[in-house]
């Protein structure tokens, strides 16, 4: 089965597709934000657990979101009028996160706080509060709306498997890293992790410019109509 709206014009091979979206998913989930607060948080209660957890809730909302696009939202990119803005804004995006990470190496602030944050309160597992803080993160609806609606453009060049190696990468590189978190917070190697942390501010930072470069290209190459 081949999704008829994934006109991008390169057919990427599976584990292109697979590395792709797991670096692009890395750079993301290294990102500090509201979903690394609460996995700091959780962990201190619940031990190693709590990271892998909260993922599968904001992996249940990701795979319902990527089924609606497949289904039915996804049909806008059947228009190079409709992808090739989105893919510019993607561009935008993708270039805006890479260069802010790569400046914040160079200004010596990214830096990870891994201090035991006091455990928080309200109700719930760490399934239901990861998908429901996703859903609250404006930064993750935006992402989907530019990044990762191309992104299973491109995919879909390949039928519903290439989605299904997308949405694996993606899905992953969270699971990977804030399992990396847990373990690091549960085991006390909290300043091995901020040693690596920079590290890959800057290759994160370096693909992102890249992967914004090949979006911008194509946002163009669409709105020409070729």
């Amino acid at each position: 089965m081949r999704l008829r709206y994934a006109i991008i014009p390169i057919t990427m091979s599976y584990w292109a597709i697979f590395t792709t979206a797991f670096i692009v998913g890395l750079s993301g989930a290294v990102m500090p934000g509201p979903v690394l607060a609460l996995t700091i948080s959780e962990t201190t209660k619940r031990g190693f657990i709590a990271g892998p957890l909260i993922i599968l809730g904001h992996a249940a909302l990701e795979g319902i979101l990527v089924v609606a696009l497949v289904c039915g939202l996804g049909s806008v990119l059947v228009k190079s009028s409709v992808i090739g803005p989105v893919a510019l804004l993607g561009a935008m995006v993708l270039l805006w996160m890479g260069l802010s990470m790569l400046r914040e190496t160079i200004k010596h602030k990214a830096k990870l706080d891994l201090s035991l944050a006091a455990p928080t309160t309200g109700v719930g597992t760490p399934i239901f509060k990861g998908l429901l803080l996703s859903l609250a993160n404006p930064y993750w609806i935006g992402w989907w709306a530019t990044v990762g609606l191309t992104f299973i453009g491109a995919s879909g060049k390949r039928g519903v498997a290439g989605i299904l190696w997308f949405f694996s990468g993606h899905i992953l590189a969270d699971f990977a890293w804030y399992s990396v978190v847990s373990g690091a917070i549960t085991m006390g190697g909290r300043s091995a992790v901020k040693r690596v942390y920079p590290w890959l501010y800057v290759v994160c930072g370096c693909f992102l410019v890249g992967i914004a470069g090949f979006f911008l290209w194509y946002g163009v190459h669409s709105l020409r109509g070729n």
